[in-house]
This record gives C-alpha cells, sequence and structure tokens, in this order.
C-alpha cells in the first residue's frame, strides 16, 4: 500500500534526538519507528539483531530436544551427545560475545 498522506509533527532537540537514538538501535528509519509506535505495533519492536538471536536460540533449542530424546530412548549419554552437547556449549559462548 503505497504511503502517499504526510503529517509534520515538531519535536524539540532532545525529544528528537531520543528518537532518533532509538530507531537507530534497532536500525530502523525514524518514520517506521514512530508508525510503529503510534499504530499500537503488536507486540514488541525487534532489531534484525534480535530475529537473529532469537533464529539462533530456537536451533539450539532443537538440538537440545533432539539430544533428549536420542538419550530418553536409548537411556545412554553417549559420545555423539557429549560431543553435541559441546557444540551447543560452544554457539551459546559464541552467542554471548
Amino acid at each position: 500500500m503505497a504511503k502517499d498522506k504526510r503529517v509534520t509533527i515538531r519535536f524539540t532537540d532532545d525529544e528528537y534526538n531520543q528518537l532518533k537514538t532509538k530507531a537507530d538501535e534497532l536500525g530502523i528509519s525514524l518514520s517506521t519507528y514512530i508508525r510503529k509506535k503510534t499504530l499500537g505495533n503488536r507486540g514488541k519492536i525487534s532489531s534484525k539483531c534480535d530475529k537473529e538471536l532469537l533464529y539462533e536460540i530456537n536451533r539450539i533449542g532443537n538440538n537440545l530436544n533432539q539430544i533428549a530424546k536420542h538419550c530418553n530412548t536409548t537411556k545412554i549419554i553417549d559420545k555423539v551427545v557429549l560431543k553435541s552437547l559441546a557444540e551447543i556449549e560452544k554457539k551459546l559462548n559464541d552467542l554471548g560475545q
């Protein structure tokens, strides 16, 4: 849908800087940030970084579920499980840096 309507609004320097900083932190334009905030954006406005982080955490969760299923089925914690857990630990450490 084309955005062909313009609204003019005035801010103090401090207000503008606060809005611009928040938009920049999220990696979105000031217009997009104000539009989402004023139109009642459903849920939290998230940055691309947050989406990438959630994707990686979801992948790690899936791996943990597969490991748990393997352990529950075989009742054994073998070298494959230990290696997988070590890889997950490394991924989590990488995400924390």
